[in-house]
């Protein structure tokens, strides 16, 4: 069972992570030497998908244009990715700690392009041990049953 996520940047000690709090909750946390921040992220989100985010980015792995978002149901998660459309993938990842107060914490990752495969097989991994987390997969129209079961129907 995939228990978290991780991306460690291609350049520095910098590391983002998710791990598995409660039934509906992760724990999203990033670090690298002198910052450690952590924070709860509500993570049911039916509308869409963690693990297609990342399946998105990697069948995209060659460049594209703009920015590609993740937001966290609530907004205490943010992920924002950029190609430079030749060999760097710079993700950005911000935690909202307070939104009334807006206080956040942010930090970028650089990430090689052929690491894309490699994070949206771990992103499918954490999801689906966590089956109420991104409950519709972008390249599917299947849904995971959230109920008191946990299980996870294909």
């Amino acid at each position: 069972m995939a228990d978290r996520f991780v991306i460690q940047s291609a350049a520095g000690d910098a590391r983002f992570e998710l791990r598995a709090d409660e039934k509906d909750t992760w724990i999203a946390a990033l670090s690298r030497p002198g910052l450690d921040a952590e924070h709860p992220v509500y993570a049911y989100r039916p509308h869409a998908s963690f693990s297609g985010f990342f399946a998105d980015l990697a069948a995209t792995w060659r460049g594209w244009e703009g920015e590609k978002t993740y937001r966290s149901l609530e907004g205490e998660l943010l992920l924002r990715c950029t190609h430079d459309g030749v060999a760097h993938v710079t993700i950005t990842v911000e935690l909202r700690i307070d939104p009334v107060g807006d206080w956040r914490v942010q930090g970028s990752l650089a990430v090689e392009p052929g690491q894309l495969n490699d994070l949206a097989r771990a992103a499918e991994e954490f999801s689906r041990a966590w089956p109420c987390y991104g409950a519709i997969s972008i390249a599917s129209t299947e849904m995971s049953s959230c109920g008191d079961s946990g299980a996870h129907h294909a």
